[in-house]
């Protein structure tokens, strides 16, 4: 886990520009709704939400999001067209997190260089192990408060099975979901692989264990293991000769 000072820096990286496709003369109003209705397709569920929110944002934004858009694969900013689970998350900012946290290693030689990412590796996975063995929790504490915000939106919710596995939830629609394959209608389950809470309120009508659905991913203790080991220094010229 590194900073996440530059955790939004890709979407904001699109959203800059986007907003160049379109002078200052179009007005702040304009520009940002052009925006909103970008983020709309981003975060869209499902593949009909995204075209229907595309065709939104073509018919207002013109000819400048046309241009925008023609070398921009969906599959690489779209939760519902990504393949794979994103956990969650809408960007990968790794290297640039990376970068920013060994700014003042850079300029070292290079042996120094590695070995000085060793020792803040080292010492960031220590911080990380002592704080994690205080969690008492199963899943990690943010998504424990994020599981419990779920459980108390659908409490009121109706649910009615249709087999051994697929309920139909009765929210503000009709969701279906399959605890057996881990899927929901509203496809939030399989985007961001935790739990939706459709699918919360079907797992506790069907009286099984919320946790034995959720992804090791979030798990306090996926996180300590992930933190546990150590990582030996690297041994310099005199070393490896003898």
């Amino acid at each position: 886990m590194f900073p996440t000072s530059h955790r939004a820096f890709c979407l904001q990286h699109f959203k800059q520009n986007l907003l160049s496709k379109y002078p200052s003369t179009y007005g702040k109003f304009f520009r940002d709704h052009i925006v909103d209705l970008f983020l709309k397709c981003a975060y869209a569920h499902t593949k009909a939400a995204f075209e229907v929110n595309m065709r939104n944002l073509k018919h207002e934004g013109g000819a400048p999001v046309m241009t925008f858009l023609e070398d921009l694969p969906k599959e690489s900013w779209s939760y519902a067209y990504f393949k794979g689970s994103r956990y969650g998350e809408m960007c990968n900012n790794a290297s640039e997190s990376f970068n920013s946290w060994i700014f003042e290693l850079r300029a070292l030689p290079i042996c120094q260089m590695v070995d000085g990412i060793r020792s803040k590796l080292m010492k960031m996975m220590a911080e990380w192990s002592r704080k994690a063995e205080q969690w008492c929790s199963v899943l990690c504490p943010v998504m424990e408060r994020t599981l419990n915000e779920r459980l108390m939106v659908g409490r009121n919710w109706n649910v009615s099975r249709c087999s051994a596995s697929v309920y139909d939830v009765h929210a503000e629609i009709c969701v279906k979901v399959d605890l057996a394959n881990r899927l929901c209608s509203c496809h939030e389950w399989q985007i961001k692989g935790f739990t939706c809470v459709h699918a919360l309120v079907a797992i506790q009508k069907d009286s099984g264990c919320i946790h034995e659905y959720t992804d090791d991913h979030f798990k306090s203790r996926y996180f300590r293991c992930s933190y546990a080991f150590s990582i030996s220094p690297i041994p310099d010229i005199k070393n490896v000769m003898h």
